[in-house]
């Protein structure tokens, strides 16, 4: 029989001296528990939340589907809508270009309103007062011939009227009544010329003379005509005997 055989079976009993061993404690988990308020405190990140793991009654999406490629035909509809389009806007570009070298050749053309047409009561500024010496010149007048106190008394009331008035200053009304009286039983007639720059402004004081002598317009023994010009009333006809 080998010995090694031997040695196998021959049982060996402990060592008296040796004491026996312990068995050892079983192996717990070491781990810190901290409160919410601590992990606030302390920086600590709050535990993670697992995630809920899914079921079978837990409904799962389906993927979408893909929407269906676009035809050939639709490619070659919407390239022909494009040429087309493109043709257009080139042959509208062509068709402005001559209109837009013209617009920028010829000048803008100002719109002028028309001027509105003016009446006599236009032109009613304050007259002006008449001099002495005008005063004068008219009062030694009433002795001289009708011509004379005529042409006198236009004078002084051209100067009333200023430069674009056509009122007759008051002082000089007491005159036109003379003037009107003397018309009255002369047999000869007149014609003044009633000129100013301004057509409108001579029309305005021509029709102030006619209504002042009335009368005497109606007898044909004056005649006013009127006419640009300078300021003025002017006595431009000789008196000549009526038939």
């Amino acid at each position: 029989m080998p010995i090694t055989d031997l040695l196998d079976r021959i049982p060996f009993s402990p060592s008296r001296d040796a004491a026996p061993e312990a068995p050892a404690p079983p192996e717990r988990p070491f781990h810190v528990e901290a409160l919410d308020g601590d992990r606030a405190g302390h920086g600590f990140p709050p535990p993670p939340v697992p995630a809920p793991e899914p079921s079978a009654e837990t409904p799962v999406a389906a993927p979408a589907a893909g929407a269906p490629p676009m035809p050939s035909w639709g490619i070659v509809l919407v390239g022909g809508l494009s040429l087309l389009c493109g043709v257009l806007a080139i042959a509208l570009a062509i068709a402005l270009e001559p209109q837009a070298a013209e617009a920028v050749a010829a000048p803008p053309i100002a719109e002028t309103a028309p001027e509105p047409e003016r009446s006599p009561a236009t032109f009613s500024a304050e007259p002006t007062s008449i001099p002495v010496e005008l005063i004068t010149r008219l009062e030694a007048a009433s002795e001289e011939p009708l011509d004379v106190e005529l042409s006198r008394l236009l004078d002084a009331m051209q100067h009333g009227f200023g430069r674009q008035g056509a009122v007759l200053e008051p002082t000089l009304r007491s005159y036109v009544y003379r003037m009107a009286s003397r018309f009255e039983w002369n047999p000869d007639a007149f014609r003044v010329a009633v000129t100013a720059p301004d057509p409108d402004l001579a029309a305005a004081r021509g029709a102030l003379l006619e209504r002042l002598f009335e009368d005497a317009v109606a007898a044909g023994r004056l005649t006013v005509g009127t006419g640009v010009g300078p300021h003025a009333l002017t006595l431009v006809a000789e008196p000549s005997a009526t038939d």
